[in-house]
């Protein structure tokens, strides 16, 4: 019996193009495709500023499967090519000079497809006066995404709650972001017996906002000492 080969299905979903727009405004255009029967990414483009949005898998390490199953995306005008996107090439972006579009490629990004991760590292339980120590790490994306600490919605800005870490550079020119958060569990954070930890993550202009929230509890023990569980839930 022969091997069966692996077919990929690429189908395109959409494609939208505004009607008309006055000389020197940005045009939107989207792209929406499928891959094997699931929505895995669209890209869209301005003239005068590029976007493309390829949304990508979880933050964790594993490979982008959908991204090296598609060759390429590619834009035209009067049949002359001006844009490409070919995540495999050691260049994934290109942009061409034609009569009728100016390409910004510093404006490209590419928005991941989930919110931010809050991780405790195993720990799920702090008692008053204990130091509460969590990491938010982003999804890949370009450019990098900007990370921010909530607490009970007010920003955090006291540097000495905020761990900044390196930036980190993945394939296809894509970056993972990290940033810590380290208090003292008070009871004056608490709000009718709870805290609520949010971290938001932007990507610059306005491009994309996802976020994930961590909500803390008191709970009393059998033992004098209150415990401040930790219970993670989505927020969008």
């Amino acid at each position: 019996m022969k091997g069966m080969e692996k077919i990929i299905g690429l189908k395109l979903k959409t494609v939208r193009i505004p009607p008309y727009k006055f000389r020197g405004e940005l045009a939107l255009l989207e792209c929406h495709y499928e891959l094997n029967g699931q929505r895995k990414g669209h890209s869209s483009l301005e003239s005068g500023n590029r976007r493309h949005h390829g949304y990508q898998n979880d933050y964790l390490g594993e490979r982008y499967e959908e991204e090296e199953k598609l060759y390429s995306i590619k834009w035209y005008k009067d049949n002359e090519e001006f844009y490409r996107y070919v995540p495999s090439a050691s260049q994934p972006i290109k942009s061409y000079k034609i009569e009728g579009i100016r390409v910004d490629p510093n404006h490209s990004d590419v928005v991941p497809k989930d919110g931010p991760h809050i991780s405790d590292g195993g720990r799920q339980s702090f008692q008053n006066g204990e130091t509460m120590e969590l990491n938010c790490t982003s999804g890949r994306s370009y450019p990098a995404t900007t990370l921010q600490w909530y607490l009970n919605d007010l920003l955090v800005t006291d540097p000495n709650n905020i761990i900044q870490y390196p930036e980190v550079q993945n394939q296809h020119g894509l970056i993972t972001t990290f940033l810590g958060l380290s208090m003292v569990v008070n009871h004056r954070h608490y709000i009718d017996g709870t805290i609520r930890i949010k971290c938001v993550a932007n990507l610059s202009p306005v491009l994309w906002r996802g976020g994930q929230e961590s909500i803390v509890q008191w709970e009393q023990p059998p033992i004098d000492n209150r415990v401040a569980m930790l219970l993670a839930v989505k927020w969008k």
